[in-house]
């Protein structure tokens, strides 16, 4: 396995995990931006509760309730809410009943219309003391159910503000970083894809080089010159490399046989050789006749070969 594959895996895999881990920052972020807006939102909503309970429920009558608040009681409320109640975020007061009758608000001309409750409200479903908030437009909605002096029915007060300030901090906060994090991961993951595919193109190149090469006739030979050295006949090299193969091995054979630890063989114990007899005595009287006639035949020729 070729190191530029090994090499080409390895940042792949890298570019890979790379890219999860983005995905991974990028919904933890938008989770933690999800999570502070939901706290913004129920601090607002808080906030708006408070406000419809300890502002304005002490300033509303019974009759308030019932119809619709026109005249100098409209006046008289209206110069009260843009005092108490509409100096900070709040910017929109109504009053409903729960039959979607508008008795009370900021704005005149809604004063005694009916009105469908917004998406997610039920004016004829929640008990004293509840709030419940929805966003609608850009608007955030905060409705509160009152019993207005121990009025026979309740009353819903809306108080109303601007969507975006209220989520303006966690998205500062969390949600810059979950843009870069998916950005990051899709970076990072088209990279991988562009690695993959190169990597495959490279692959199918050498598979289709090397099927060539298995398919493609072997090159002619060229014919031999006489005239050429001997080291440029075809075949030299291969002759040359497998004689020096074959020395090659027959000295590693040798090596191997002289360090081959020697076989001592075991003390032999030879038979005792038999015991040589004794010469008998008749035959040494043989011999020392056999001496003498030799002696007394060389006399008897010097004597014959002796002058007279």
């Amino acid at each position: 396995m070729s190191k530029v594959g090994s090499a080409g895996r390895r940042s792949r895999a890298l570019l890979s995990t790379l890219a999860v881990l983005c995905l991974v920052g990028a919904g933890a972020s938008y989770g933690m931006s999800r999570i502070s807006r939901s706290e913004a939102e129920f601090a607002a909503t808080s906030q708006a509760r408070d406000l419809a309970q300890d502002v304005l429920e002490p300033s509303l009558r019974p009759g308030d309730g019932a119809s619709p608040v026109r005249g100098a009681r409209y006046q008289e409320l209206l110069s009260f809410v843009r005092e108490q109640v509409l100096v900070g975020a709040t910017d929109q007061v109504r009053v409903w009943r729960l039959d979607g009758t508008v008795v009370f608000a900021d704005d005149r001309a809604l004063v005694g219309e009916r009105f469908p409750a917004p998406s997610g409200i039920s004016l004829d479903d929640a008990p004293p003391g509840a709030s419940r908030s929805v966003v609608d437009a850009g608007r955030f909605r905060t409705f509160t159910w009152l019993r207005i002096r121990n009025a026979p029915d309740l009353v819903a007060v809306e108080l109303a503000r601007s969507y975006g300030p209220i989520v303006a901090g966690s998205e500062r906060l969390w949600q810059p970083w979950a843009v870069r994090a998916l950005a990051a991961a899709v970076v990072f993951g088209l990279l991988a894809v562009v690695a993959a595919a190169v990597a495959a193109v490279m692959r199918r190149g050498r598979a289709g080089r090397q099927e060539a090469e298995e398919t493609s006739p072997p090159p002619p030979r060229p014919k031999w010159n006489p005239d050429l050295p001997e080291y440029m006949r075809p075949g030299y090299r291969q002759e040359v490399e497998a004689r020096r193969r074959q020395e090659d091995e027959q000295l590693i054979a040798a090596l191997k046989a002289a360090a081959a630890p020697r076989v001592v063989p075991d003390e032999v114990t030879l038979p005792d050789a038999p015991p040589v007899p004794a010469v008998p005595q008749e035959h040494e009287d043989l011999a020392a006749r056999l001496r003498r006639i030799a002696r007394e035949r060389e006399q008897d020729e010097d004597a014959v070969k002796a002058p007279a």
